[in-house]
């Protein structure tokens, strides 16, 4: 536990209830540095989360073959191959899928993953060609 204030009167309490370290306002780089050297001398460095693990084994696994999209109050799968086209803009994709729109937001790197994937998906399942894939960031 680090804590950081600009009041100096409660590092006495602060280390009392454990802290690691007590940063005063305003504090550098350097001093920050000095902070997580002396965390990670402690607590080690922090694990790889499973998450992470299960991402980067899917993204060996090939395009991906379906989105997750909110309908409702209800999120459901949307197989990419029934796709009619995406629309990206910044942190949002519109993916449309016959007359429905679902307007997803993804984070940086899933416009490339989501223009693969339906790249590489059959055309004869799609209405529009794969030229209607529009991603722009």
């Amino acid at each position: 536990m680090i804590f950081t204030t600009a009041w100096a009167q409660h590092a006495a309490e602060a280390f009392e209830l454990g802290a690691l370290d007590y940063l005063l306002k305003p504090f550098g780089a350097d001093r920050l540095a000095l902070t997580l050297e002396r965390v990670r001398s402690t607590v080690g460095e922090p694990a790889v989360a499973p998450a992470l693990d299960r991402d980067r084994e899917g993204r060996r696994a090939g395009p991906i073959s379906r989105v997750f999209v909110r309908s409702g109050r209800a999120i459901i799968p949307v197989a990419i191959d029934s796709v009619s086209w995406f629309e990206a803009d910044g942190d949002y994709v519109a993916v449309h899928v016959g007359r429905a729109l679902y307007l997803v937001h993804v984070t940086r790197g899933w416009h490339g993953l989501i223009a693969e994937a339906f790249l590489k998906s059959p055309t004869s399942a799609r209405s529009e060609t794969p030229s209607r894939c529009s991603m722009t960031t």
